[in-house]
């Protein structure tokens, strides 16, 4: 008897996936006038409206970051549930070039996601000039 092949099946043979971003377009959070010390922070909530389960990532594009590092700290938070989930802590700009995997979302299941950023109080006086901005993509 031949050995078995693995077997390819297509489990949705159609149907989009549709996603919802609350701040779609929108910056979750601004920097002005930031101080030593100085927090500013905000919230998105991500959706996935399709009749299937999702897997999603959190992509980090046009980042750039004039602070020396360590000096502006993000931190990514899921924020959904019961228990705060830890999703990035580091410099803006430094997330992983393939992403953070998110885990799946079941149909219909949203998750909200915290940005805060901090100014470090020993932040260098160059950094007083700083400015640090990236745009992020759900996929």
């Amino acid at each position: 008897m031949p050995p078995s092949r693995p077997t390819l099946r297509n489990i949705h043979s159609s149907g989009a996936l549709v996603t919802a971003n609350s701040e779609n377009g929108v910056a979750i959070y601004t920097g002005a006038d930031l101080r030593r010390f100085g927090i500013r922070s905000g919230k998105v909530t991500v959706a996935n409206l399709s009749p299937f389960a999702a897997r999603f990532k959190l992509f980090e594009v046009d980042a750039s970051n004039s602070f020396a590092p360590g000096s502006l700290t993000m931190v990514i938070d899921d924020i959904s549930g019961e228990d705060l989930v830890s999703v990035y802590r580091g410099d803006i700009g430094g997330l992983p070039a393939e992403g953070i995997d998110l885990g799946s979302f079941a149909p219909s299941e949203s998750r909200t996601y915290r940005f805060i950023v901090v100014l470090a109080v020993d932040s260098p006086a160059a950094d007083r000039a700083g400015e640090a901005g990236a745009a992020y993509e759900w996929v």
